[in-house]
């Protein structure tokens, strides 16, 4: 459109010079999002239930 012509063969060397670059900063990213949602705290609430005679548990995780 701008008059830049660009082959895949300068994509696939961009990406292999700078990609492990990008994929390290999104893999620190998503485990600093996963260690701020940590506080959160979860609880397990049991229900029993009978069917056709038989009791059985139904868990579930409730967070709080």
């Amino acid at each position: 459109m701008r008059g830049i012509d660009v082959s895949h063969e300068t994509f696939r060397f961009w990406w292999k010079r700078f990609g492990s670059m990008f994929a390290y900063e999104i893999r620190r990213r998503r485990v600093q999002q996963l260690r701020a949602f940590s506080r959160w705290q979860w609880h397990i609430d049991v229900l029993f239930v009978k069917i056709n005679g038989e009791r059985h548990y139904l868990w579930r995780a409730v967070e709080n």
